[in-house]
């Protein structure tokens, strides 16, 4: 989640001097809709099974608590808003 907030601040407030580089690593390369589908992922896998099964173990963040779900979705709404404010 942490990172993913870093991603937001970074696209909404930009670094000085890395904005072409942030512009490509994540427009241009598309990582930025990698990370939004990962995020969306593990809330949906995280709300529909949240014990955490044997297929799991390799994974940093097999499942997330409820709160984690909250602050997750909460940081993707953010970056949504920030797709749709951003001209193409």
């Amino acid at each position: 989640m942490l990172s993913r907030g870093f991603v937001r601040r970074a696209l909404e407030i930009p670094l000085g001097g890395l904005e072409s580089e942030i512009a490509y690593l994540y427009h241009k390369q598309g990582r930025l809709q990698k990370i939004m589908d990962d995020a969306e992922h593990l809330i949906q896998k995280s709300k529909d099974s949240p014990d955490v099964g044997p297929g799991d173990q390799d994974l940093a963040i097999p499942r997330l608590t409820t709160g984690g779900i909250i602050a997750l979705e909460r940081i993707l709404n953010k970056l949504r808003n920030y797709i749709q404010a951003t001209p193409s």
